[in-house]
């Protein structure tokens, strides 16, 4: 098991990379254009300061 993050690095190449990694090292990661970027990441900021909680589709049982 990892410890949970949010990374931004960049802008690398002329893109913001914005990395939300949970603690079973499964990652997902999303690439926003320097010039849009700082609109979005603080958004992002804003919006989920706490972090990120994706769900295991394997994990949930279906409803009917």
């Amino acid at each position: 098991m990892t410890t949970p993050f949010i990374r931004v690095t960049g802008p690398h190449g002329g893109l913001f990379v914005v990395e939300f990694c949970g603690n079973s090292g499964r990652s997902l990661t999303i690439l926003l254009p320097q010039e849009a970027g700082g609109d979005i990441l603080s958004d992002i900021q804003d919006r989920i300061p706490y972090g990120l909680c994706l769900f295991d589709p394997a994990d949930v049982s279906p409803t009917t």
